[in-house]
């Protein structure tokens, strides 16, 4: 038994778009810069709560908390301290 093997089909395939995108791409239209902040945030916010997690067995309760808040608080300010500067950038063009 063979399986159907899709062929690639150039005429469906729209060489223009695929110009244009590459263009925007290498010409650095579009930034990707803030995408990957905003992921970093996400990440960071996990990994302060397995720390927190961490924390509740070696330190007391609440101060292992109030640690989660203030790095929280910090790591939030750097993200969006980041985020407006591309803002600015956007806004200046």
């Amino acid at each position: 038994m063979e399986k159907n093997k899709e062929k690639f089909n150039f005429k469906k395939f729209n060489f223009k778009k695929f110009k244009k995108d590459a263009y925007d791409f290498f010409e650095f239209k579009e930034m990707y810069t803030p995408k990957i902040v905003k992921i970093g945030y996400f990440l960071g916010v996990i990994i302060l709560i397995i720390a927190f997690f961490y924390s509740i067995g070696q330190t007391n309760f609440f101060s292992s908390i109030l640690a989660l808040i203030l790095a929280n608080i910090v790591l939030r300010l750097f993200a969006e301290l980041s985020l407006i500067l591309f803002e600015i950038n956007k806004k200046m063009k």
